[in-house]
């Protein structure tokens, strides 16, 4: 029983790690993503044309 309370193994703790960075990623790119989409709607109203149209 008092494996339960015991600390993290390592393998634990950096499963853990992982998946706080992976959240943290995947929240940067969404942020990424609504700036892009602001950016080209912005470009759109001044009538900026892209490089890539």
């Amino acid at each position: 029983m008092p494996e339960v309370f015991a600390k993290p193994s390592a393998q634990v703790r950096d499963e853990i790690e992982r998946k706080r960075k992976e959240k943290e990623l995947y929240a940067r790119i969404g942020q990424l993503q609504m700036e892009l989409e602001w950016l080209k709607k912005s470009w759109r109203m001044w009538g900026v044309r892209s490089a890539a149209a």
